[in-house]
């Protein structure tokens, strides 16, 4: 699998959801089932310390949407992004039951101001 760059943008204070599928280098799905998905959005692109403390969100995911068709939905809840102010870094990881690691996708995280607060 070949490593993406996409930008995403979310809106402060409202509900985030990205779906991922995973593919092998053909083009077919492959089943997630024992896959560990980790998306971390930090500040900083580049910081020294490799254990995330400094991790804006790191997220863990273990249940899939549907593992044996390759989905899986990172969710970021209203509370999340109305706590991030700014622009961000992100990348998403994810392991095999295997142990092998790796490096999926990477990008900027942008956290919009919205215009109104009416929700109703």
């Amino acid at each position: 699998m070949s490593i993406q760059v996409q930008n995403y943008e979310a809106a402060k204070g409202q509900d985030w959801k990205l779906r991922l599928t995973f593919k092998d280098a053909d083009g077919v799905v492959i089943d997630i089932t024992d896959y560990t998905i980790f998306f971390t959005i930090k500040k900083k692109k580049y910081i020294d310390d490799v254990n995330d403390d400094n991790a804006a969100i790191a997220k863990t995911i273990t249940s899939h949407t549907t593992p044996l068709s390759g989905i899986t939905i990172i969710s970021l809840t209203d509370v999340e992004t109305e706590a991030l102010k700014g622009p961000y870094c992100y990348d998403v990881k994810y392991k095999k039951g295997n142990g092998d690691i790796f490096f999926v996708m990477k990008g900027s995280f942008s956290i919009l101001k919205d215009s109104t607060r009416r929700i109703v």
